[in-house]
């Protein structure tokens, strides 16, 4: 398959410069790097410091079939696939040799970057990952968003992801996996929840017998104990698709690189807070500017 990876600032703006500070972004689900909470944090990330930015080079990961990205083979991408993460990271590598990288993730991608990070343990080649809106155990949180008073969620975000996949749809009709069938079947369906894709497409395309496989292999709080690099994750109480007592705090307690911070309110991805100039703006950047500033400092000095 095929990632795009889109960089900013560009080279053309911002020549490459040996050992400048990279920082690695995961978009939520069926996002990419138009989303709006990606561009707030990457414009004060990328900034130059002379305008108050941390003067970061960002590269966000488009998954397969994101943000009009292609799809070439009959996968399009899940919370736990890490691999693609591994191939972004090769490029990134040979790109910036020289460079420390930071990651980023958001929501399914801050699940699929945490799992990353507690995979590779003391091989990760971040030096410090930040998680916004994780969620973490995909068991819980599948329950919490096929609730009664959650499925206006489980129907939103199981219809974003059947958009995604009608798009690409001539790639699947003759994939092995999926009978053309049962591809026209799922999406004739008027509504469908995520549960419904999952069963349909995720479970099938990637060899897990039934969704609860999937949720339980791909949660990444499975993968928490292994963390070996400074670890930030931030997390709202009143997060509706997350749902309460879904953060791995047993980790946090027991694992010195991870730090759990939990607001009382923020939503899913809702931070906002009212600007000098009485504009809104996403709060949620500045404890992640205020995390990496702290680790950029240490670095300095080291």
């Amino acid at each position: 398959g095929i990632l795009a990876l889109d960089v900013t600032p560009t080279f053309t703006s911002r020549p490459l410069k040996a050992s400048e500070t990279v920082v690695f972004v995961a978009h939520g689900l069926v996002g990419g790097s138009h989303d709006s909470y990606v561009r707030a944090a990457l414009a004060h990330l990328s900034a130059d410091r002379s305008q108050g930015g941390l003067g970061m080079r960002a590269i966000v990961m488009n998954s397969r079939g994101c943000n009009h990205s292609p799809v070439t083979t009959p996968k399009l991408y899940h919370a736990g696939a890490t691999d693609d993460i591994r191939h972004a990271m090769l490029w990134i590598a040979k790109t910036f040799p020289d460079s420390p990288v930071y990651g980023l993730g958001f929501s399914l991608g801050a699940n699929l970057l945490t799992k990353y990070v507690g995979e590779e343990a003391e091989s990760c080649p971040l030096s410090a990952a930040v998680s916004i809106a994780n969620p973490f155990d995909f068991v819980a949180v599948s329950k919490n968003v096929e609730s009664f008073n959650k499925r206006i969620y489980n129907f939103a975000m199981g219809n974003a992801a059947r958009a995604l996949l009608a798009r690409h749809r001539k790639v699947f009709e003759d994939s092995i996996t999926i009978s053309r069938d049962a591809l026209d079947g799922f999406l004739k369906k008027r509504f469908v929840v995520l549960r419904d894709f999952d069963t349909a497409i995720t479970a099938p395309v990637f060899g897990f017998a039934h969704p609860l496989e999937y949720y339980a292999t791909v949660s990444s709080a499975r993968f928490m104990s292994r963390i070996r690099i400074p670890f930030l994750g931030l997390n709202a109480a009143d997060d509706p698709i997350l749902g309460p007592d879904t953060l791995p705090l047993g980790d946090a307690y027991t694992n010195p690189w991870i730090l759990l911070v939990r607001t009382q309110q923020g939503g899913h991805l809702g931070w906002f807070e009212a600007g000098s100039d009485g504009t809104l703006r996403r709060w949620f950047v500045k404890p992640v500017s205020e995390f990496l500033t702290a680790l950029l400092e240490v670095c300095s000095l080291s």
